[in-house]
């Protein structure tokens, strides 16, 4: 059956069907990182109160388990990177790991 066959009312009950059938899927297993402080840094689009950008918060509610806990972990880098200064002066020293370089460098050599 074609859309333009369909009634406003056959319409508004697939509409239903379908509200209802993405209810029943959407995973609340992981919590979300929402503290209620939503603004958002125009320096760097990230809320100020969660550290997630608008995508991510938007997104929250129908993402799997799996994706949240990714974008969890991005919260984490975020925050120790936002922090970054205040845990240097905290540490005795530093290391930065490029794992990335490594690889850059194989392929120049390897061309």
């Amino acid at each position: 059956m074609g859309q333009e066959s369909m009634t406003q009312e056959e319409r508004d009950a697939r509409r239903q069907r379908r509200r209802e059938a993405r209810l029943r899927t959407l995973d609340t297993s992981v919590p979300s990182p929402c503290v209620s402080v939503c603004m958002i840094d125009d320096r760097n689009g990230l809320c100020l109160g969660c550290r997630r950008d608008i995508d991510e918060i938007r997104d929250w509610p129908i993402l799997s388990a799996d994706e949240k806990r990714a974008i969890l972990a991005k919260i984490e880098s975020r925050s120790a990177v936002a922090k970054l200064e205040e845990i240097v002066k905290a540490a005795n020293g530093t290391m930065v790991a490029r794992g990335d370089l490594a690889k850059i460098e194989e392929r120049k050599q390897g061309s």
